[in-house]
């Protein structure tokens, strides 16, 4: 008799332990932040690629109101020199991530020309010297006007 009460009072407590591993399991208390701190890398990497839109939409607008001004001051003077000078001021005026490229004046002697400004926007969310591999990119903007005579 004494063996038997022995082995069920065993049992008890294993079912017991059993029981309380079972409800430690299954409790999700705490989960919520566990799954928050699972999302925060996706949330960051999602912003810095919103972020980078944001940038090129910049650079596209900064270089469209370069060649527009470029192309005012061709117009006036009728001096690509100037012109270029103009569209390069604008550009430098805005910050370091996008990068000057080439203005060009298409003008084949009659009062219609066109100018065309291109330029490159670095990756900004990468830092200096891991951009130095990478392609940035390229913006071409075009805008038509005539000649003041």
């Amino acid at each position: 008799m004494n063996w038997c009460f022995k082995q069920n009072k065993q049992v008890i407590v294993e079912v017991k332990a059993m029981r309380l591993w079972k409800k430690r399991l299954t409790n999700e208390k705490g989960s919520a932040s566990i799954e928050f701190l699972g999302m925060v890398p996706l949330l960051l990497l999602l912003f810095v690629m919103l972020w980078q839109f944001l940038v090129v939409g910049y650079a596209l607008i900064v270089t469209h109101s370069a060649v527009n001004e470029g192309a005012k001051v061709f117009a006036v003077t009728e001096d690509p020199g100037q012109a270029s000078a103009k569209a390069s001021d604008v550009i430098s005026k805005v910050g370091s991530s996008i990068r000057t490229g080439s203005f060009t004046v298409n003008n084949s002697g009659d009062p219609d020309f066109t100018a065309v400004m291109q330029t490159e926007v670095e990756l900004v969310f990468l830092p200096a010297d891991m951009r130095k591999g990478l392609p940035a990119i390229p913006i071409k903007q075009e805008a038509t006007s005539r000649v003041i005579q």
